[in-house]
């Protein structure tokens, strides 16, 4: 046996030699006895800092065979308050590990996480969305056609183009002259100087000009109820109208035909 001076504690290696020879096993018999494994908590036999020996070997507890705990300067990750994941260094002595650092990364445009100079940040590369690829806001005249809310957006500022400055396809009745129309007041209303189809109102156009005119069919009749002037017809306006014998359009009653439309005759009260 190992000899061990009485009060003491032996050294670390002469005491898991003495292990070791508990393990070793009996003569005749093949087990190691009831203290299997026991030497694996002490590290590899003979290592000895004291020696000069670098190889360390961790033991059970998280040590090293030198009584330190870790490298210095060792980094190992680490888990933060917040549940997120920080670095924590080993110190000097290598005692003990240093604070777990949390510090977030420097934020990026596309990180998903909305920084100080960015407006959003969805984290795609979608420009037809609420948010751009540069982590500004979609407006009208980005330059990008948001999906489900512009029809056209092509990022200048010219309103009678192919696009507006509302990201609206032109039409009539938007209030914005484009070419092929004459007029846009931006109404439906068919009884002003505009009509509906963006044309400048005349007689004949099939929409009674508020003021303007008494009727107007649309057509080229001129002797139904609203002759081609867009009046109303009447007795003296020179166009022959059922139940009117003859319409010379003067107020003469001693003429061939009378200011009643009727043809003289002999007996009218009319010489």
């Amino acid at each position: 046996m190992f000899p061990i001076r009485p009060g003491s504690i032996p050294p670390k290696p002469l005491l898991a030699a003495f292990v070791t020879s508990l393990l070793a096993p009996a003569p005749g018999c093949g087990r190691t006895g009831d203290f299997a494994g026991l030497s694996e908590s002490w590290g590899t036999v003979g290592s000895d800092s004291s020696t000069g020996d670098t190889d360390q070997t961790e033991v059970a507890d998280g040590t090293q065979t030198d009584g330190t705990l870790c490298d210095p300067g060792e980094v190992a990750p680490c888990t933060c308050p917040d549940g997120g994941s920080g670095v924590e260094i080993c110190r000097a002595d290598g005692s003990s590990w240093g604070p777990c650092t949390c510090e977030d990364p420097p934020g990026f445009c596309g990180d998903a996480q909305v920084g100080p100079d960015e407006q959003c940040d969805d984290g795609d590369t979608d420009n037809t969305d609420e948010c751009l690829t540069n982590c500004m806001a979609a407006i009208c005249g980005d330059g990008f056609v948001r999906t489900g809310v512009e029809a056209c957006d092509d990022g200048n500022n010219i309103d009678t183009d192919a696009c507006t400055n509302a990201c609206a396809l032109p039409t009539c009745g938007d209030a914005i002259l484009q070419v092929g129309e004459e007029c846009d007041d931006g109404n439906l209303d068919g009884t002003d100087a505009c009509t509906p189809a963006c044309l400048a109102a005349f007689c004949g156009d099939g929409f009674t000009w508020a003021g303007v005119e008494a009727c107007d069919d649309g057509n080229g009749i001129n002797d139904d109820a609203c002759t081609n002037a867009c009046a109303l017809p009447t007795c003296g306006d020179t166009i022959l109208q059922p139940g009117e014998q003859c319409d010379d359009g003067d107020d003469n009653d001693n003429d061939a035909c009378t200011t009643m439309c009727m043809a003289a005759f002999c007996g009218d009260g009319f010489t």
